[in-house]
């Protein structure tokens, strides 16, 4: 995995496939310096890598027991990384996070049928 939008392969992705082995989603910054992914184990932890080496890969977020955590995306300004979280496959709801890790936000509360988040602008998310 390299990201389209730099001129050069980033390390990122040579560091996340040596970490985890195996990467269910993911989605890259827009400035393209960082990579948002969760592996298929229980919870799906959600990581952000950005190719620097690390000693203990640990995720910024890892879903509740019977809970799945998918479809990572991040804000255009990079503050936040939205997922969709929720039990499948329809008792789901968009939820963010600082990249940094820390509590999720909920962001909606329908309890739904929800799946690949895409923002039309930056104040526009579906």
């Amino acid at each position: 995995m390299v990201p389209t939008r730099i001129d050069k392969p980033h390390p990122c992705f040579v560091h996340m496939r040596l970490a985890v082995g195996i990467v269910a989603e993911f989605d890259w910054s827009h400035d393209g310096s960082q990579l948002a992914y969760h592996t298929p184990g229980p919870g799906d932890p959600l990581f952000v890598a950005n190719g620097a080496p690390r000693s203990e890969d640990r995720p910024i977020f890892t879903a509740p027991a019977g809970l799945h955590s998918h479809f990572p995306l991040w804000s255009p300004d990079g503050a936040f990384i939205y997922f969709v979280q929720g039990r499948l496959p329809d008792k789901l709801d968009i939820w963010r996070i600082r990249p940094a890790g820390g509590p999720p936000e909920r962001i909606t509360s329908h309890m739904g049928r929800v799946s690949h988040p895409v923002l039309l602008d930056r104040r526009t998310l579906l």
